[in-house]
């Protein structure tokens, strides 16, 4: 191979140096647009599901409501269709107690919930955004020898331009497998906490 010789060798090794350098750039800025576009592509809806609830089960109380919640603001979103509602129902599902879930058959439960749904829409509302209370306000306590937890979640209800906050108390029990699945809810209104049960 040729050595390049003087101030012409050097300047066309720069010039060399500069495109292999120019083309990296390129290549890696490309790279990087076309996986942040493909993020973008990605809606919410899909990337609530791309949890895996088999592998990857929220560990505590908390994060068992939170997840739900997720999956709560893609439902009432204004812009979920139907093919997209039934998805995250049977992954809503997931994070229910076998006897709720056994309560509500499936032809009921998914009816109930595009009716629901359907008259949010109508009315123009949605469920904005959530606010869960901290673990450290989590109630445990023990029933028949089954685990069981309280939490208070507040959901923004947005209707129009205003927002209403709508507190709920969420009972939970631990399955055989440890898990914390959702048992019930109800409006914190409702709930009067007996601490004679524990």
């Amino acid at each position: 191979m040729k050595r390049f010789k003087g101030t012409k060798g050097i300047i066309i090794l720069i010039v060399l140096v500069a495109l292999m350098v120019g083309y990296y750039f390129y290549l890696s800025n490309k790279s990087g647009k076309e996986a942040s576009e493909a993020d973008k592509e990605m809606s919410a809806v899909d990337t609530v599901l791309l949890r895996d609830l088999s592998v990857n089960y929220p560990p505590t109380v908390k994060e068992v409501v939170k997840y739900y919640g997720d999956v709560l603001l893609c439902m009432y979103s204004g812009d979920c269709s139907d093919s997209d509602l039934d998805r995250l129902a049977k992954q809503m599902l997931n994070l229910y107690d076998d006897d709720l879930v056994a309560n509500n058959p499936w032809n009921e439960y998914i009816l109930r919930l595009r009716e629901d749904v359907h008259d949010y829409n109508e009315n123009d509302r949605k469920i904005s955004s959530y606010i869960p209370a901290g673990s450290s306000s989590v109630d445990y306590f023990s029933v028949n020898s089954s685990d069981w937890a309280r939490i208070q979640c507040t959901f923004y209800r947005k209707e129009k331009a205003a927002s209403e906050p709508v507190s709920e108390i969420f009972l939970l029990r631990k399955d055989e497998a440890g898990k914390w699945k959702i048992f019930g809810w109800d409006l914190a209104s409702n709930v009067s906490v007996d601490k004679t049960e524990e």
